[in-house]
């Protein structure tokens, strides 16, 4: 019984393959091919034809499934290799200030960027003035 489900199977898997490589030939040519090279009688293979059809069907999926994952993939990686690291950003800054041919702006904005990334800056003074007097007592 095995072998007649593993020839079954290998029948469709042909006819699966050959529909896939040869898109341009119909659906009769088929069943009349597969019916004389297999020895079958023409419903036995269009019931394979049926099968073969679903099984391209769930290949085609399975191939998109995996080239969605490949893509999603190679766009993670690139997002990563895109992102600089904090320490990247700093060793690029401190290039920019450290050479002598860059201007005075762009070495100054680049050890100001550092200092912002660094927490080098000195807390700034913030004013709050009021308009309205608060008076709070406390009785004892």
């Amino acid at each position: 019984m095995s072998d007649k489900n593993t020839t079954k199977n290998k029948t469709i898997y042909d006819i699966a393959d050959y529909i896939f490589a040869n898109p341009d030939k119909n659906r009769n040519h088929i069943l009349s091919y597969f019916a004389v090279k297999c020895r079958k009688d023409r419903r036995t293979i269009e019931r394979y034809y049926k099968n073969a059809q679903e099984y391209n069907k769930e290949r085609l999926q399975t191939d998109e499934k995996l080239k969605d994952e490949q893509r999603h993939a190679e766009i993670k990686d690139a997002v990563k290799m895109a992102i600089l690291t904090r320490c990247e950003a700093l060793e690029i800054l401190s290039g920019i200030a450290n050479e002598k041919s860059n201007k005075g702006n762009d070495r100054i904005n680049a050890i100001q960027q550092m200092a912002k990334m660094e927490g080098w800056e000195s807390a700034t003074k913030i004013n709050l003035e009021t308009e309205k007097i608060i008076d709070i007592t406390y009785d004892l």
